[in-house]
Order: C-alpha cells, then structure tokens, then sequence
C-alpha cells in the first residue's frame, strides 16, 4: 500500500509558495520593483515552469520515494516574508551611495538619441519631462546638447535628492533608472537652483517648472559648467505607483 509521504508534502507546499508569490508580484505589479520590464516575459515564463512542477508535485503526495532531508525554514520563511511585506521600492538614500554624476561624463553611451525634438517655434514653450521621456532628454540636457536647452523652460516630476555636492540653495530632482534590476539601480536628473531649497527634504516627491540655465559647479573636486534648473515654483506630489524609470 502507498503511503502519504510527509517529505513531498514539504516540497509541495515550498513550490505552491513560489509559485503563488510569482504570481502576486506579476498581479499586483509589484515585479516592477525589482526588474526591467523587458525582463517579465522571463518571469512569466518562470511561472509557468513552477506551475507545471507544482502540478506534478501534487502526483508525488502518493508515490514512493526517498526521504530527503531539508531545513524547511530555509525555504519557507523567506517565502512567508516576500507575500507579507510589501516592498516600497529603493528611496534616494540607499540609492545614493552609488555615485551621482552631473558634470559632462566620458563614459556615457555615445548611443544615446542625440535627435529630441524641441518645439523651436516656441508654440509651446514648455518642455514637459515624463517618466517615458525623462533619460532620453535629462541626458540630451546634461551630456549631449547642452547649448540648445538654454533658455528653455521646463517642468519635471521627481524627488528631491541632495547630497555633498549640492549647497543649501540646491537639490537634485531625480528619478531612479533601472537598466536590468533593483540591484543596478542609479540615480539620474537635473540639478535646480532654488532659494528655499532647504525646505525640502530628501525623497520627498515635487514637481519642479523653471528655465534652463547654465552654472559652475563643483564636483568631485572638479569645476565644470553644467545644466541647471533656475527654479520658478516647486509643488509636492504624490510619489507615482511605479517610482523607476526604464531606459531602452
């Protein structure tokens, strides 16, 4: 006679808890958190796989096999954990102790769209930066064609970020860019120039309307002329409910 084997039973339950917290993170969107859009088709594809093996743990509850010996807790508690906790994403703090660049950067992808287009005409003078557009023209701004923002009016959705570099009268409004993953997070945006910078406080969500201009700035021990925003007016806002940004 076949006999209930406990040690599948384990298994089954560990892979209904992955299978089940895949799942969540794709519903819920909340795998935005953690990678790359591009990347879901493999988290999709992922989930199909742990689906299949669950199914076919369930045939095994039944079967003769080996005992095998493993720490449930290994398992089971960090799966407990990624269903309970509701991640809220990196803020400014942890992502800035990666280096925040804003003086012109040798290093930067000469692939980069050099080609945005701007409303010369100046029937709508106001350069509205979004979360789809915000790498393609902050780093046509910073790094490619400088020159032609100046001037330029501009509106821009962040938070506030500051660091050693910036002077009481200064902040960064930033977004963070993930590339690949969580892991390869970086901070990116366009340094403003604002008399009541102070106010603000690290990782608070503004939206910043301004012009152009051009200043020197120390960085790094370094002075160079780098883009900045004369600031106008700044308004808190809600932090949006996918905070990244996703370059192609």
């Amino acid at each position: 006679m076949v006999k209930f084997n406990k040690s599948e039973l384990k298994w089954l339950i560990i892979l209904l808890g992955l299978t089940y917290y895949i799942y969540m993170l794709l519903a819920t969107r909340r795998i935005y958190y953690f990678i790359h859009p591009r990347m879901i088709k493999y988290t999709t594809i992922s989930f199909i796989f742990l689906l299949l093996l669950t199914l076919i743990q369930f045939r095994r509850l039944f079967t003769i096999s080996h005992n095998r010996k493993i720490s449930f807790s290994i398992f089971i508690i960090p799966i407990i954990l990624g269903i309970l906790v509701n991640p809220q994403g990196l803020s400014g703090e942890i992502a800035g102790k990666k280096k925040l660049t804003l003086i012109e950067n040798n290093n930067v992808k000469t692939t980069k769209q050099n080609n945005i287009p701007l409303d010369t005409n100046n029937t709508n003078p106001l350069l509205v930066i979004t979360s789809s557009n915000f790498t393609h023209i902050t780093d046509d701004i910073m790094y490619i064609n400088t020159n032609k923002y100046i001037g330029q009016k501009i509106s821009i959705k962040g938070f506030v970020y500051k660091d050693a570099t910036t002077s009481k009268n200064e902040f960064v409004v930033s977004r963070l860019m993930i590339l690949c993953c969580a892991a390869d997070a970086e901070i990116t945006g366009l340094l403003c120039e604002f008399a009541n910078a102070s106010s603000f406080n690290t990782d608070q969500w503004v939206t910043v309307t301004g012009t152009i201009g051009k200043k020197s700035h120390l960085y790094s021990g370094e002075t160079q002329e780098i883009p900045f925003i004369e600031v106008e007016k700044v308004e808190l806002t809600k932090k949006p409910a996918i905070p990244y940004i996703y370059p192609e």
